[in-house]
């Protein structure tokens, strides 16, 4: 048996996860249909992170509502003007970072993508700064789908309001249950979105996770 001391991330992030357990995060799961996503990724070589992180902020302009926080001290909720979205991203020594984007939906997705990929290589040098975490993101995208992972229950930190996190597309048998129930392989890809309870009734999220589904599905740029 062996010990070591935590890198400084992985101290601070199990302070913040501990402090996550006394928070009602619940989480609601979807599956959508990645064939177009497929077809932008390929077609455009933009990243996939880009083209979600795109699509959640257009989600978000829909229902604005969602761009809250729970205020601790006074107890009451926050409805934020400001819409500052975060990213989770892989460091060098397999950590993750969530870095800050600020105000997403006032860019197009080519200056989307360009900053992306560049807080991803600032995040895989150890160069991520304090700019680009801050102020703290209430809400977050974690892709995780370069893993051979279908599903899990991801733990927001204290003050998100919510993370959707993305999965792995798989082709999977499925039926159409638009039209005539017909039987097809698709790319689907599991979506789990948790939330605050505090902050949202199950309904509200739920709506909010078709929403964002329905952007996946048929997304616009």
């Amino acid at each position: 048996m062996k010990t070591e001391d935590p890198s400084h991330i992985r101290l601070t992030t199990a302070k913040y996860l501990a402090k996550s357990q006394s928070i009602p995060f619940t989480p609601i799961w979807s599956s959508a249909n990645a064939s177009e996503l497929i077809e932008i990724h390929s077609g455009w070589n933009y990243k996939f992170d880009a083209i979600v992180l795109y699509l959640l902020a257009k989600s978000l302009l829909r229902m604005p509502e969602m761009n809250a926080s729970w205020d601790e001290k006074e107890e009451k909720i926050i409805f934020h003007d400001d819409l500052n979205l975060g990213i989770s991203l892989n460091t060098k020594d397999d950590n993750v970072v969530v870095a800050r984007i600020a105000e997403p939906y006032r860019m197009n997705l080519r200056e989307l993508d360009k900053i992306v990929i560049g807080l991803a290589e600032k995040a895989k040098l150890g160069k991520i700064h304090e700019k680009d975490i801050f102020p703290l993101p209430n809400i977050v995208l974690n892709n995780v789908g370069m893993m051979d992972i279908e599903g899990s229950v991801p733990i927001p930190l204290p003050w998100n309001a919510l993370m959707l996190t993305t999965f792995r597309i798989k082709k999977i048998v499925v039926a159409d249950q638009d039209q005539d129930f017909s039987i097809g392989v698709l790319p689907m890809m599991n979506i789990v979105l948790t939330f605050d309870h505090r902050l949202f009734d199950g309904m509200r999220a739920a709506k909010f996770l078709t929403l964002f589904k329905q952007k996946l599905e048929n997304p616009r740029f």
